[in-house]
């Protein structure tokens, strides 16, 4: 458990992805991450997945931006502005906004890929 005071407007914790899960990456992914969370006070949470190629960010927002009650945050690559598959790095991003007087308890983080369903 980690305690500390804190005064700014956000705070951003990045979680490195395999490189390898760029390799499975399409346009037609999904990545599912599930992160069970309990926040105590003003805080909100937001999450974003980033690609980098070269000196280039692509970042793909969670759908609403916003945590869900649930904890499960999808993200379509088809957003990416690249094919992720052409990426050198992938990350995840847990931005934490107005955390000043909040306790933000993040369980775990379960990262998972599944195909676009062809219609």
């Amino acid at each position: 458990m980690v305690t500390s005071s804190f005064d700014g407007n956000f705070f951003s914790l990045a979680v490195a992805l395999p490189n390898a899960v760029l390799n499975f990456l399409s346009k037609d992914s999904i990545l599912t991450v599930t992160m069970p969370h309990k926040i105590d006070g003003m805080a909100k949470i937001k999450l974003r997945i980033v690609v980098r190629r070269g000196a280039n960010t692509f970042a793909v927002w969670q759908a609403n931006k916003h945590a869900p009650s649930n904890g499960i945050f999808g993200f379509e690559m088809a957003r990416c502005e690249i094919d992720p598959s052409t990426g050198e790095a992938i990350w995840l991003d847990i931005i934490l906004s107005n955390p000043k007087d909040s306790r933000i308890d993040i369980h775990d983080v379960l990262v998972t890929h599944r195909l676009r369903a062809e219609y």
